[in-house]
């Protein structure tokens, strides 16, 4: 029984600290203030849960252990502003969204007050303890005012079938699909994994406006064969992918490019792209 929102609402002294954090985590001239209140924030929060609005949703954090949470709560200047406005601002009402490696669901939450009650979002999170966190956060987020986001615990994959996910001890958003014989720093799992094309086939998905994908390092292999497949009906309009090293991101610039993408903004740490002209004949795997 998962314990209603507001359930584990901060108290004055730690609504104080998040409240100063967040906004000065904006103002560069407040970087040493603001670190200290995440500091203090975090020390009072420990292993327990936070309850807290996030972006006209609602959200149930646990920021020691996970990246993104902690970033969200307590620093949200380096939690994607930009690539969040631009969900905010370019999706659309009845806009279909995607979030691959939806991590807590906190960019399915932003996508599905966009679209509104006529949108879709589906959210991709296999790791079974972050999936929980995702699940519950999609409950707190159903009315009618909103898209319906479906959490859907499987990962995007080239092929159907089981594959080995590592879950990272430090940093839960970390979590990823691995091949055979790659160094691995936590406990390796079996989760279920698919083809975007047939998780699409499957939920009854007939076209995308939207994905954002973050899959720490498997974004070639779950998106190579979405474009191989020819469906140029499905391709989103606009992407937001996590860049990576110049070595990660040279083969996926070359994918983009091959079918009709174009860069529209750099951010710190991802890429927005539009399609411009679909060419399923231009892609080519070399």
């Amino acid at each position: 029984m998962v314990a209603p929102f507001g359930t584990h609402a901060p108290d004055k002294k730690l609504t104080r600290l998040i409240e100063k954090a967040r906004l000065w985590s904006f103002k560069p001239g407040l970087k040493y203030p603001s670190s200290y209140c995440r500091r203090r924030a975090l020390d009072l929060i420990k292993d327990r849960p936070v309850d807290y609005e996030f972006r006209g949703g609602r959200a149930r954090f646990f920021p020691n252990g996970n990246t993104a949470e902690k970033r969200a709560l307590l620093n949200p200047a380096r939690f994607d502003p930009i690539e969040l406005d631009f969900i905010s601002s370019s999706l659309g009402s009845g806009g279909v969204f995607l979030d691959i490696g939806a991590n807590v669901g906190l960019f399915s939450i932003v996508a599905a007050g966009a679209a509104g009650p006529s949108g879709t979002v589906l959210a991709f999170e296999p790791n079974p303890s972050v999936f929980v966190r995702l699940s519950t956060n999609v409950m707190f987020n159903q009315n009618e005012d909103v898209a319906n986001i479906l959490p859907l615990q499987v990962a995007v994959t080239s092929s159907e079938g089981e594959v080995s996910f590592l879950e990272p001890e430090r940093n839960l958003g970390e979590g990823r699909v691995i091949s055979e014989g790659e160094a691995r720093d936590g406990p390796v799992i079996r989760v279920e994994g698919k083809p975007l094309t047939l998780l699409l086939d499957e939920h009854g998905v007939g076209h995308v406006d939207m994905i954002k994908i973050d899959v720490e390092g498997h974004e070639m292999a779950a998106l190579e064969p979405f474009f191989r497949s020819g469906r140029a009906d499905l391709f989103p309009t606009h992407v937001i992918i996590e860049r990576g090293s110049p070595e990660h991101w040279a083969p996926l610039d070359t994918l983009f490019r091959s079918v009709g993408y174009e860069s529209l903004v750099s951010t710190p740490m991802n890429e927005i792209l539009e399609l411009r002209v679909p060419s399923v004949e231009g892609y080519s795997a070399n």
